[in-house]
C-alpha cells in the first residue's frame, strides 16, 4: 500500500532539450530519475566557465544527494536532449521511507554505485540493446510480427521500446489481406511530406540531435505502449545523401540508446545486399532476427539474406537468432 501510495504521488516532468532542470545554488526540494533522455551536470568554476562533472541517462538518479543533505545544489542539470524525469518531492519521499525505511537504503546503494562507478569509470550501465528484424520471404508478415514482438517487449523491459520501420506499412500490405482486427498494425500514417522535407533538410544529417529528434515528432505511439518511427525518410534518400546519412547513423543509433531501453528495428523490404548505411546498422546490433514460415522451405530471398549479410558481417552468425513461425493464427 506506502509504495502503491508513493506512485501515485510521483509525476513525470517534460524537459526539452537545453532547459533547466535546476540551478546551482537552487533550494533541493525534490529528486530526479531519468526516464528516458539525457542530464548533464555542470560545476560552475572560478573564472567562471562551466565544467561537466556527471552524464545521467535513462534509470539514473539526479540530485538525490543535496536533496538528502537538506542543502542547495551544489551544481545545475541542463536536459541535452528531449527528456522525461520522475519528479520525487519530499512529502512524498517522507511518507514512503516513514512506511518502508529499506527505501532509504536502496538510495544510499544507489549513491555507493556512482561513488565507484566515479573511482572505476571502464565500470558503466548496461546500455540499450538494439535489435534488427527481417522476414525474407514475407515483408508484410515481418511487419506484423515486428509490432506483436515490440509489445511483448514492453512487458519485458523496464524501460520505453522503439519500433523502427525501414519500409512503408501501407506498401508491405498493399497486395495482402489479413484476418479482421489486424489490418490495425498496418494503418499508419503517411509521411510523404516529411519524406520530402528531410531531402531539402540536408543539414539535419550532420546534427545527430536534431535529427533524432525529428524523427521523434514523427512517432506514433502505439496501443501496445511501445513507440514506432517510420524511417523512411533516411531510406527514401538518394545517393550521395545516402552515404552522407550512412556517417550519421552510429550517433544516431547512440542517442536512441540513451532514449529506449530496447530498439527493434525491421528492415521491411530492405533484405537485399545491404548498402552502407544498412551496413551500419547491421554493425550496431546486438541480435539479428531472421524469420520464416516453418511450413513452407525457404525461399531464395531467405537463402540469399543469410549468405549475402554473412559476407558482410564477420559476426554474423553469432548475433543471429532464427524465428521459426510455427502457427500462422497465433498471430
Amino acid at each position: 500500500p506506502a509504495v502503491r501510495r508513493f506512485l501515485k504521488s510521483i509525476r513525470r516532468v517534460e524537459f526539452k532539450r537545453g532547459r533547466m532542470v535546476y540551478e546551482e545554488g537552487e533550494i533541493a526540494d525534490c529528486f530526479y530519475i531519468v526516464r528516458h533522455g539525457e542530464v548533464h551536470r555542470y560545476h560552475r568554476e572560478s573564472d567562471g566557465s562551466a565544467r561537466l562533472i556527471g552524464i545521467h541517462g535513462r534509470g539514473s538518479v539526479l540530485g538525490e544527494v543535496s536533496f538528502l543533505a537538506g542543502e542547495r545544489h551544489g551544481a545545475r542539470a541542463q536536459a541535452v536532449l528531449d527528456s522525461q524525469l520522475v519528479r520525487i518531492d519530499q512529502e512524498s519521499w517522507a511518507s514512503l521511507i516513514e512506511e518502508e525505511p529499506e527505501a532509504l537504503t536502496g538510495l544510499v546503494r544507489i549513491l555507493s554505485r556512482r561513488f565507484h562507478r566515479t573511482m572505476d569509470p571502464a565500470e558503466q550501465l548496461e546500455p540499450a540493446r538494439l535489435h534488427m528484424l527481417a522476414y525474407p520471404d514475407d515483408p508484410a508478415r515481418g511487419h506484423l510480427l515486428a509490432h506483436v514482438l515490440s509489445e511483448v517487449l514492453v512487458q519485458e523491459n523496464h524501460g520505453p521500446v522503439l519500433l523502427l520501420e525501414l519500409s512503408s506499412p501501407q506498401e508491405l500490405s498493399s497486395d495482402r489481406s489479413f484476418p479482421p482486427g489486424l489490418e490495425a498494425y498496418f494503418d499508419l500514417d503517411s509521411i510523404s511530406e516529411e519524406s520530402r522535407s528531410l531531402a531539402d533538410r540536408m543539414d539535419l544529417l550532420d546534427r545527430p540531435v536534431e535529427l533524432f529528434e525529428w524523427l521523434r515528432s514523427l512517432s506514433h505511439p502505439r496501443p501496445g505502449g511501445y513507440d514506432h518511427i517510420d524511417a523512411r525518410p533516411l531510406m527514401n534518400l538518394e545517393s550521395p545523401a545516402r552515404n552522407k546519412a550512412a556517417h550519421s547513423i552510429a550517433a544516431l543509433l547512440g542517442l536512441m540508446r540513451k532514449f529506449y531501453s530496447l530498439v527493434l528495428v525491421h528492415v521491411g523490404r530492405h533484405t537485399g545486399r545491404p548498402d552502407r548505411m544498412l551496413a551500419e546498422l547491421y554493425r550496431s546490433s546486438d541480435l539479428i532476427g531472421c524469420a520464416r514460415d516453418a511450413g513452407m522451405a525457404a525461399g531464395p530471398r531467405w537463402m540469399d539474406y543469410r549468405k549475402w549479410h554473412s559476407s558482410l558481417l564477420p559476426d554474423f552468425f553469432e548475433k543471429l537468432v532464427s524465428i521459426t513461425e510455427e502457427n500462422h493464427t497465433a498471430l
